[in-house]
């Protein structure tokens, strides 16, 4: 674990839990928890003992879940928690007459603690993330982002804030977040045909990139405006790298309607590679080896234009030659496309189809 200016860079799903459930024990006043992904388990039980703790011991904890990724955590559960003090909001709960709003969600992955601690990047809560599943055959790889910059520990509380106020029976009052060179972009889509402000974060960054961009996601399926961006950075002479998932992607058609777009890019000097060993979720970008954007958005249409995200952007070349060294490790186990396949073209273009959803 690298601490460099108040962000401390976590890799694994053991490390990320430890230091989690360890500042957890440490809480003296508040918890607030919002995340797209609660899943039952021996993180989940873990982690809700934990809270239990805290909250027979004075300490104000609330959750905000997304119904939708959060849909098998069951009631027996959320009652245990609840029973102990902890409240917990799902965020779009079924019903019936917000049916057609349901696809948009809450995607955010924040945890902060006392205003003081704050953990945000591609984590959420399962086994998952700490051990081999059925159809991994190892844990996934992600990166978290430990966060004690106060400002934007602040910034990130308003972010969790924004979606627990959209649910819950009242409403919490934002903090006084300051100006800090840590840039929370707390992402809500105003119109599903326009980008938001994850999307116009990561445009800006390839439209002012010089040398080179680095992006790792795990779900790759970009608009028409973030294509070009892309294609437009690489014609300038930048080199591009798009780390994305293999065939252990989670979602095989979200997996085939990104490569359908493989072609275009590689026809402008992109470099893609697809990672081998296990499922990549991790959501991260480098640029000129001195910006770096992390966070919960995935370069695909449904975090860019429709799910609530929330982004840091941070100039800082230490976090981004410790971002750059992960990369290069990662390249180590990942295989480099340089050409299409022909055989999967009809497939990919029928899958991008889809894009809308994924």
């Amino acid at each position: 674990m690298a601490k460099i200016s108040g962000v401390s860079i976590l890799i694994t799903g053991t490390e990320t839990y430890a230091s989690m459930l360890s500042d957890i024990r440490g809480a003296k006043t508040s918890i607030m928890y919002a995340n797209f992904c609660f899943t039952p388990g021996q993180i989940f039980d873990r982690l809700s003992a934990e809270l239990i703790t805290r909250a027979k011991m004075g300490v104000k904890i609330r959750i905000v879940a997304d119904r939708y990724g959060s849909s098998s955590v069951d009631e027996k559960r959320i009652k245990k928690l609840e029973k102990a003090g902890v409240e917990w909001v799902w965020f779009r709960p079924k019903r019936l007459r917000q049916i057609l709003s349901y696809n948009r969600r809450m995607h955010k992955k924040l945890l902060i603690i006392d205003n003081r601690i704050a953990y945000t990047g591609g984590f959420g809560v399962a086994d998952f993330w700490e051990r081999p599943r059925q159809g991994y055959p190892k844990a996934w790889r992600d990166t978290h982002f430990r966060i004690t910059d106060q400002s934007a520990v602040m910034a990130l509380y308003n972010a969790a804030v924004t979606s627990w106020n959209k649910f819950s029976r009242y409403d919490l009052e934002p903090v006084l977040a300051p100006a800090t060179k840590l840039l929370v972009v707390d992402s809500t889509p105003h119109r599903w045909h326009t980008p938001s402000p994850a999307a116009r974060l990561q445009i800006r960054a390839l439209q002012h990139a010089r040398s080179s961009v680095r992006i790792t996601t795990a779900y790759f399926g970009p608009s028409r405006v973030l294509r070009d961006a892309i294609v437009q950075a690489a014609q300038r002479g930048v080199k591009v790298e798009l780390l994305l998932n293999g065939a252990y992607a989670s979602h095989q058609v979200a997996w085939m309607a990104g490569q359908h777009h493989y072609e275009t890019l590689l026809r402008a000097g992109v470099k893609i590679y697809e990672y081998q060993t296990t499922k990549m979720h991790a959501k991260l970008m480098t640029v000129d080896d001195k910006i770096a954007i992390i966070g919960s958005a995935n370069w695909n249409f449904r975090s860019l234009y429709h799910d609530q995200e929330c982004n840091v952007m941070i100039r800082d070349r230490d976090i981004c030659s410790q971002l750059n060294h992960q990369f290069k490790n990662d390249l180590k186990q990942s295989i480099q496309i340089t050409e299409v396949n022909e055989a999967q073209r009809l497939k990919q273009r029928i899958s991008s189809l889809a894009r809308y959803f994924f």
